[in-house]
């Protein structure tokens, strides 16, 4: 399932990057990020949605690096705070979740020991054992005078001494789920966010909070920026020996198409209809929202059912959209859903809701 950030969160001001996964591939959402999953790395979904599988390789990270890094310079932000939502954690060599492909200061993160406690980059193995099931996540740096981790929305460690990179202008990271040549942890990425604060107890209790099956969380929103689908049904007539008539379909709106009915006389005469439809997007924009996703191939997948549900009926196309951005998918079956298109380099990932009648 696909989301757009919620950008009437309250925390969304503070909110520095949020990378989760969308049709079988990783999406950045507040800057367009390119992803390259280690070869042994996968996707799949759990208690919390769609996910990114990384593998413990001992000293081998087998997750995903991405371009540009999210940069967080600890000289102008000292305080930070970076959350992690799972649907399952593995064996771990102390795999962070969040680190960088090559040395450099890092953005603090939590993770995984190999004995199984949750620690934070920088303060060691300090926290109770994480368990395998789906788990929250929280690391929060506060400068050089402390840093908390929480399991789920509950307070797990709360020390200080960390190490001195407090002014750090490079502080930065390029790599989910391990630190190659160091570290690797194996688990199923939901959720990764970076904030540039502390964020309080209260905050991040809200965010646990928010947390639900197909990947449900406060930070997003399903659904896009588009007004509600309209079909229409159309009538066709029929007659003569051997007439056929066929149901043709118009309307207006964002969801075009259904069945029509019709009527046919005479000897012989017969009746049919058409009973698919097709869906027409709003203008639709890459993840910046830089511009219009124009004359642009992309693959879709009409998921039919209730939103927030297992979807009843899955349909998949290819196409192009027009000049303004915009594509209509054919071949639907009518009925209540919600249409994803993206890119086939997932620079542009569009959601929208509505019903083929």
């Amino acid at each position: 399932m696909a989301y757009t950030l919620n950008t009437g969160h309250a925390l969304y001001a503070n909110l520095v990057e949020l990378i989760g996964v969308q049709a079988g591939a990783l999406v950045s959402h507040k800057t367009a990020r390119t992803f390259t999953k280690h070869a042994e790395a996968s996707y799949g979904s759990g208690t919390w949605g769609e996910h990114f599988v990384s593998l413990n390789g001992g000293y081998t990270a087998k997750g995903a690096s991405f371009t540009p890094s999210i940069a967080l310079a600890s000289n102008a932000y000292p305080n930070q705070t970076v959350v992690v939502v799972v649907n399952a954690t593995g064996a771990s060599s102390g795999g962070r979740f969040l680190a960088r492909a090559v040395g450099g200061a890092r953005i603090h993160a939590p993770g995984k020991a190999a004995t199984g406690e949750l620690i934070g980059y920088r303060a060691g193995d300090v926290g109770t054992t994480i368990g395998t099931g789906n788990k929250m996540l929280t690391a929060v740096r506060i400068g050089e005078t402390a840093f908390k981790l929480y399991n789920d929305k509950v307070l797990d460690y709360n020390g200080t001494g960390l190490a001195p990179d407090y002014a750090d202008a490079s502080t930065a990271a390029d790599y989910l789920c391990g630190w190659d040549g160091q570290n690797a942890i194996a688990a199923s990425l939901v959720w990764l966010a970076v904030f540039d604060r502390e964020l309080t107890a209260g905050e991040i209790s809200d965010l646990y909070d928010s947390l639900g099956a197909s990947n449900a969380f406060g930070l997003v929103s399903a659904g896009g920026t588009n007004g509600d689908a309209l079909g229409g049904t159309g009538t066709s007539t029929g007659s003569g020996t051997g007439g056929t008539a066929t149901g043709v379909t118009a309307g207006s709106g964002s969801a075009l198409g259904g069945t029509g009915t019709s009527t046919g006389s005479g000897t012989g005469g017969t009746a049919s209809t058409v009973g698919a439809g097709s869906f027409t997007t709003d203008a639709m924009e890459n993840n910046t929202g830089a511009g219009l996703l124009a004359s642009t191939s992309v693959v879709w997948t009409w998921y039919q059912g209730a939103i927030g549900a297992a979807p009843t009926i899955t349909t998949h196309g290819t196409g192009t959209t027009n000049a303004s951005g915009v594509l209509t998918a054919t071949a639907l079956p009518t009925g209540a859903g919600f249409l994803l298109v993206r890119t086939t380099d997932s620079a542009g990932v569009y959601y929208q809701p509505g019903t083929v009648t």
